[in-house]
């Protein structure tokens, strides 16, 4: 009889063990996943090995907004995962001009993006080969890093699809 509630016991604990280690490796790929962020692409607002945590379930509830901080999977290389802003949304047009931004809306409006969370003094500079102007595809986002000298993003590879955006960046202080 001892025997039988200890085994019982421990039969219990195993299981409770076995539910937390699902429920937090469930937790960990589909709801929240750590990070962190790797370079000075995103500097004033993100450094180089600041730890974030990447809201993976937003993004079903509702669809990435301008100005989101996202992690992405790099379209030229699906292992390597990016931190960029969320500049151009789908079906826009994202114009660079006079070193600043602008967006061609649907109706073809045109107006200069306000990036108050740009570095002071902060340009966005063309590298010899990128383009100046881009249409965002349906489905796709154009994303861009706030310290714009140091950013590997869509004025190279191009706007992304939303297939690459892993989900909304949360910075922990």
């Amino acid at each position: 009889m001892f025997l039988s509630s200890t085994q019982r016991y421990f039969e219990r604990v195993i299981l409770i063990v076995i539910q937390f280690f699902l429920l937090a490796t469930f937790i960990r790929f589909f709801v929240l996943s750590p990070a962190l962020v790797n370079g000075q692409s995103m500097e004033n607002t993100l450094f180089d090995n600041n730890f974030i945590l990447v809201n993976k379930m937003i993004y079903i509830v509702h669809a990435p907004e301008r100005f989101d901080v996202v992690q992405a999977i790099s379209p030229n290389s699906p292992d390597v995962l990016l931190v960029k802003r969320i500049i151009g949304l789908p079906g826009e047009s994202i114009i660079f001009r006079e070193r600043k931004v602008f967006i061609r809306n649907q109706l073809g409006d045109e107006y200069e993006l306000l990036e108050p969370y740009l570095p002071e003094g902060e340009e966005t500079i063309f590298k010899e080969g990128q383009a100046r102007e881009f249409l965002i595809p349906e489905d796709h986002y154009f994303i861009m890093g706030d310290n714009r000298n140091f950013s590997t993003d869509s004025r190279k590879f191009g706007p992304i699809h939303r297939r690459l955006v892993n989900g909304l960046v949360l910075k922990i202080e």
